[in-house]
């Protein structure tokens, strides 16, 4: 019995060294049709088996983190997380190879269960790059083209002028009123909303599901993102706490793209329109004059419910903490400012707010518009691309599913392509007067790449042009003083997320002389 027992084991062993040996000629097989070359991954920190590089991963300022790992291992680095590979991007020239020259392979969005967990699959924003992605961004782009932003300049007008005043009239309010005004801003565009109450009301919302979403989809934040199985788990087992936290966000996010629109549907019902041009109004319309028509690949109001919503997320937080961060830099640099305040007064005068047409006769106030957006990186490691296909780059091998991350970060403050990085200085954009096109500008790195460029970079522009024109335009921006009676020094604080914000401070606003009749 103990010989038979003896030779059976015997037999297990051997069978069980087989089918080892089997998995790993056909592991190594099926590496080689992917790699046929052999070619190794990119540059990065060891990883550990089976874990990866799972503990290396940073969640505290990551682009500043991940630029030293660059420092250390070259211009781009590859880490793993149990399986899925990241590759980080520290440089333009490596982001424009990868995600412009390369960009049918590299237009996707990584596969990340939280985006089903949160139910945010209705925004084109993390669909991946195909023909359902195409219609919905086709009908997007409609409405924030060049040549279709016309329609909401005099809106936008209204509204900083409004927020004008309320500067005047309470300047400690400035960042509240900033979300106000930028918000406002979006939600007429999108919805035609003109009540300032219910405008209120839907931007607390929508900010709370971008704070939520940002902070869901945060590397290693949730080991669901990891462990994708675990998204099955239920609310009540033990360890599926997380469960409860992601429905109050996909409550949010269902909130955010129906009830608006079902309320602009039912304002257009009742025969109340806006006195301005809105989207949801355009598309309305458009779906009732349709509605014999044969369906698309997304049916129309889905559409328009997805792309109207998609309009906040996108523009109107993003501006708000961009347009904060200018005021910081212009209350440092008084110097700034009265170039502005020169060139303003030579070209518009003191009896009207500047317009949109007055921009290329503004070089230096664009240029501080410019300077805005590369000083401040809204979202420092960009939006995550990932690849459709296996890739060979460089000498390395990419493989499919990898995501990769352009750290915007690094790539607006490289000292190699500007001089004095972390400093404020608009003149760096110029040359003999006009705004220097030879300069790198901020709008890859930080509206996106490519396939994916995010279609309202003109809208933003031209929001965020009008805002800081008009602001130079009446006001004097100075810090608080110290207890001696001199001016502090504002230091710039953003808080821990995809989406950065900067941390509230005070400053100053005194009208300027001569402009009080622009405020009223």
């Amino acid at each position: 019995m103990s010989s038979f027992l003896s030779l059976d084991a015997q037999t297990l062993v051997f069978a069980a060294a087989g089918l080892v040996l089997v998995l790993t000629v056909k592991a190594y097989v099926a590496r080689r049709r992917r790699n046929p070359r052999g070619l190794p991954l990119p540059p990065g920190p060891k990883p550990y088996p089976i874990i990866g590089n799972v503990t290396q991963i940073p969640q505290d300022n990551p682009w500043e983190a991940y630029h030293e790992m660059c420092k250390e291992h070259g211009d781009m680095i590859y880490v793993n997380a149990m399986g899925t590979g990241i590759l980080i991007l520290d440089n333009a020239s490596r982001a424009f190879e990868v995600l412009e020259q390369r960009g049918l392979n590299y237009s996707d969005r990584p596969w990340i269960p939280t985006v089903d967990l949160t139910r945010m699959d209705w925004s084109f924003g993390v669909m991946n790059y195909g023909t359902k992605w195409k219609q919905l961004r086709r009908e997007f782009h409609q409405f924030f083209r060049r040549d279709s932003l016309a329609q909401f300049h005099p809106m936008m007008y209204e509204e900083i002028s409004s927020f004008l005043q309320r500067l005047k009239s309470k300047p400690e309010n400035f960042i509240e009123d900033l979300e106000l005004l930028f918000g406002s801003i979006i939600m007429r565009t999108a919805y035609g909303f003109d009540d300032i109450g219910q405008n209120k009301a839907i931007i607390a919302n929508a900010e709370a599901l971008i704070e939520a979403f940002g902070e869901s989809n945060k590397p290693g934040k949730f080991m669901v993102n990891i462990f994708p199985v675990l998204r099955f788990l239920p609310a009540w087992f033990p360890g599926g706490g997380f469960q409860r936290y992601f429905q109050k966000v996909a409550g949010i996010s269902n909130e955010t793209v129906q009830k608006p629109f079902e309320q602009a549907k039912a304002d257009l019902a009742e025969g109340k329109r806006s006195v301005h041009p809105s989207m949801v109004t355009t598309l309305l319309d458009r779906i009732a004059s349709e509605k014999n028509s044969v369906p698309g690949l997304v049916d129309p109001e889905t559409m328009a419910k997805g792309i109207c919503a998609l309009t906040y997320l996108a523009g109107g937080d993003t501006t708000m903490a961009t347009a904060t961060a200018c005021i910081l830099a212009l209350a440092n640099n008084p110097e700034i400012q009265r170039k502005a305040h020169a060139e303003i007064d030579a070209i518009v005068g003191a009896h009207r707010l500047p317009t949109v047409g007055d921009r290329h006769s503004l070089p230096y106030v664009h240029a501080i518009v410019k300077e805005t957006y590369r000083w401040f990186t809204i979202i420092p490691l960009g939006i995550p691309h990932a690849s459709a296909e296996d890739d060979e780059y460089d000498g390395y091998f990419i493989p499919k599913g990898t995501i990769i991350m352009p750290n915007a970060w690094a790539i607006l403050h490289d000292p190699a392509v500007f001089d004095k990085p972390f400093e404020f200085i608009p003149e760096r954009y110029l040359k003999d007067g006009k705004i220097d096109p030879n300069v790198l500008d901020a709008d890859s790195a930080g509206f996106g790449y490519g396939r994916r460029i995010c279609p309202g970079i003109h809208f933003s522009h031209d929001t965020l042009f009008l805002f800081i024109a008009s602001l130079l335009a009446s006001f004097d921006i100075t810090p608080p003083n110290d207890a001696s009676g001199n001016p502090t020094v504002l230091k710039l604080e953003v808080n821990n997320s995809t989406i950065t914000k900067p941390l509230p401070f005070k400053c100053n606003f005194a009208i300027r002389p001569g402009r009080e009749a622009l405020l009223h």
